[in-house]
Order: C-alpha cells, then sequence, then structure tokens
C-alpha cells in the first residue's frame, strides 16, 4: 500500500471519527428535552393536519383527537399533535406536545402542561403568544422573521430552552423583540439564541425570579427608546438571575436605554454573574445607553465576574441605587468610563479590573461608597477621578483611534444587516 493511500485511509477515519461525534452530540441535543413534565403517551400516534385550528376545552381537545384519530378513543389524557398553519389553543389542562411543525402564529390562552418543540415559526405576527397560562414549555424551535418572536404574559412557571430566535422585524406598534415578558414569574430562559432582532433580544416588565442563563444575545437593534439591547429589565423584575449570557454588538438610536448589553432598572436582589457585554453602541446622543451594562435604582443587585469592554460609553454604570456589590469584573477600554457612579450609596467596589478607558476609569459622583483594591491602570494623559465632577483630560489620538474603530465596527454590522 503506498504512502499517498495510507494518508488517504487515516485521514478517511478521521473524519469518519469526527463526523460520528458531532452527529452524536447533535441527537443528544435534540433528545435532551429538560421537560418539567412526562407526558404519558400510551402508544398513541402522532395527529397530522393541515389547516387552521381553534380548541377551547378540554373536551373540545378530547373531541378533536378522536375525530383525527382511527383509534377512536377519546379517554386520554395526554395528546401528540404535528401541523402546518396557525392554532388556538384555550382553557385546557391537558397534556398537548405540539412538535416538528410549521406555523405561523400560535395563541395560547389559559392553559397548562403545553410542550411546543422541534417545529418552525415564520411569517407570523406575535409567532408564540402565550397569555394567563402555566407550566409552558417552548423548546429546541426556529423562529424567524416574524414580527415578535416569543410573547408571554401574565404566565408562570415556564421554560425557554434551546431556541434559535431571529430576524423579528417590529412593526410602527411593536418592537421586534425576540424574547417579550409581562407580568410573569419563575420563567427559566437558558441557552437560546435571540441575535438581530429589531427590538431586545431579551424584554421583560415586571416579571419576578426569573433565570436568563447561557444565552447568545447578539446584534440586536433598534431607534426608539428602550430598543437595541442584549437583555432589558424594566420595573419590578425582582430577584433575577443574569448569569453566563452574552450581550455583544447591541445597537441603538433611542433616546433612552438603548444599546446596552444588560439592563436592570427598578428591580431589587439581583444577580448578574459571568456575563460578557463587549461592543454596545449608542450612535445617537442617547442618555442611559451604549453601556456594557447599566444597572438603575435596583437595590442590592451583585454583579461579579463579569466582562465588560469595548462600549461606546461605559463598562459599567450605576445610577441611584443602595447597598450593591461589585467585585471581580473586567471593565476595560471603554470610550468613557470603566466603572461610573451616578449618585449610588453604600455600595461597595473591589478587585476590578479597571484599565484603559478613554476618559476615566472609576468616576464617583456620590463618594457615600466603599472603593477598595481594584487593579487601576490609565492612558497617558487621562486622570483618574475619584468623586470629583470636574471632567478628566484625554489624550485626542487615542480618542481618535477608539472613534475609528468604533466607526469601523458599526459598518461591518450593518453589512452583515443587509447580507
Amino acid at each position: 500500500m503506498s504512502f499517498k493511500n495510507k494518508n488517504y485511509i487515516i485521514t478517511s477515519l478521521i473524519a469518519f471519527l469526527c463526523t460520528s461525534i458531532i452527529y452524536s452530540a447533535i441527537l443528544a441535543h435534540n433528545f435532551n428535552d429538560e421537560s418539567k413534565f412526562d407526558t404519558p403517551f400510551s402508544g398513541f400516534p402522532a395527529i397530522k393536519i393541515t389547516q387552521q385550528l381553534d380548541i377551547n376545552g378540554d373536551e373540545a381537545l378530547k373531541e378533536f383527537f378522536t375525530e383525527s384519530s382511527s383509534s377512536g378513543k377519546n379517554w386520554r389524557s395526554s395528546f401528540l399533535l404535528e401541523f402546518e398553519g396557525n392554532l388556538t389553543l384555550q382553557n385546557t389542562n391537558l397534556h398537548l406536545i405540539i412538535q416538528n411543525s410549521v406555523i405561523s402564529n400560535i395563541k395560547i390562552l389559559n392553559c397548562c402542561n403545553v410542550r411546543i418543540k422541534n417545529s418552525e415559526f415564520i411569517a407570523g405576527y406575535k409567532a408564540v403568544e402565550i397569555m394567563d397560562s402555566d407550566s409552558i414549555e417552548i423548546i429546541s424551535n426556529h423562529i424567524h422573521d416574524n414580527v415578535v418572536g416569543i410573547h408571554m404574559e401574565y404566565t408562570n412557571n415556564s421554560i425557554l430552552h434551546n431556541n434559535i430566535i431571529t430576524h423579528q422585524s417590529g412593526d410602527s406598534t411593536i418592537l421586534g423583540d425576540g424574547i417579550y415578558l409581562l407580568y410573569c414569574s419563575n420563567i427559566e430562559i437558558q441557552n437560546n439564541i435571540a441575535n438581530y432582532n429589531h427590538g431586545n433580544g431579551i424584554y421583560m416588565k415586571r416579571s419576578a425570579d426569573c433565570i436568563i442563563e447561557n444565552n447568545i444575545l447578539n446584534y440586536n437593534y433598534g431607534n426608539q427608546s428602550f430598543s437595541g439591547n442584549g437583555v432589558i429589565l424594566v420595573h419590578f423584575c425582582d430577584s433575577a438571575q443574569i448569569i453566563n449570557n452574552t450581550a455583544n454588538y447591541n445597537h441603538g438610536m433611542g433616546e433612552r436605554y438603548s444599546g446596552n448589553g444588560i439592563v436592570v432598572e427598578h428591580s431589587d436582589w439581583s444577580v448578574l454573574f459571568h456575563n460578557t457585554a463587549n461592543y454596545n453602541y449608542n450612535n445617537g446622543t442617547g442618555i442611559f445607553s451604549g453601556n456594557g451594562i447599566y444597572t438603575e435604582v435596583s437595590n442590592e443587585v451583585k454583579t461579579y465576574e463579569n466582562v465588560a469592554s469595548f462600549n461606546s460609553e461605559s463598562g459599567f454604570e450605576i445610577r441611584g441605587s443602595i447597598k450593591n456589590i461589585i467585585c471581580h469584573n473586567n471593565f476595560s477600554n471603554n470610550m468613557k468610563y470603566g466603572i461610573i457612579m451616578n449618585f449610588p450609596w453604600e455600595t461597595e467596589v473591589y478587585e476590578n479590573i479597571v484599565t484603559n478607558n478613554l476618559m476615566g476609569n472609576i468616576f464617583d459622583f456620590h463618594r457615600a461608597n466603599v472603593l477598595g483594591d481594584n487593579s487601576i491602570t490609565t492612558f497617558e494623559g487621562i486622570e483618574l477621578e475619584f468623586g470629583q465632577k470636574s471632567i478628566p483630560s484625554f489624550n485626542f489620538p487615542i480618542f481618535l483611534i477608539m472613534t475609528l474603530l468604533g466607526t469601523v465596527l458599526i459598518i461591518q454590522h450593518e453589512k452583515k444587516k443587509q447580507i
């Protein structure tokens, strides 16, 4: 056997091995639904249809499956559905799995124990709309090119796992958020990708005790206030756990709260841990915008082991909050400050890396805070400010370089959107 043939065989074996490993990983991912409830199907096959469905109540659901099934049995308490079209489901507590479907809109009102998985949502208004429900599971779906992705109101104890949610467009009346929550509680938002949405990756309002973990929330954009953020929590989203998310390259042009990586506003007792919020940008004159992480009037929030760099404003801004802890973070290379503190009280800031921020590294307006042992270095010509209200001097050539870098990143982002 020639040396060339031996190399070919070895290369083929390596390629086959790699393909097998990747395929096994994909299968493991697809079958790991992480469901909170087990659905006993007793061997009944899925009902497959193509039509508009409107089912109201347990008896109507049973009747539909009786008429559609050759088994003719209507006593079962769990159902499996595959369909193409639109669905409205109301007032049922029976177990229903909707899977492997192509859907424009699905609306679930006052229901429990519904699982939606492995389906595609395209060209709808509110692609997945959940109202007044409990124990809803939205798992491993592809939701794209709708007006809004997942819209939940007054819903509790539910999970949103492993979904890809991209290119929601919004319209003149509503932002195109990837995930929108209002008056919800105990929602797990984990392992989702919410990119390129004309609104926010995740928007939450008055929704407490939620977990936002391991999500990728990049390249979201908007020209209104409260848009163009990776994740934004507004008004009483208390006790949130925001852990290990990536919120990069979000772009806003709104007047307020626009173009940030992570925003926590009027929400107490939250934890921000091990997130990345880089290259976020506001190219207007927006206030509370363009930061890696921004917190406002949110008390007893712990922010630690995050990275927020190369943002158009500051790495971290805190405003009007009490008893927060900011430690072990890296806030470097931002176009304004590393950490800017606008009148928080009794806030501890220690053991952070805060370096090479263009206008200063730590700027404390109020001084009623504890500034511990932070690792701080500066650009040549930058003054380090602690509590002084004067604007520090800065090195103009470095400012020009950083501005050009930001401009190049924006142009690249705009080209990606056009593609």
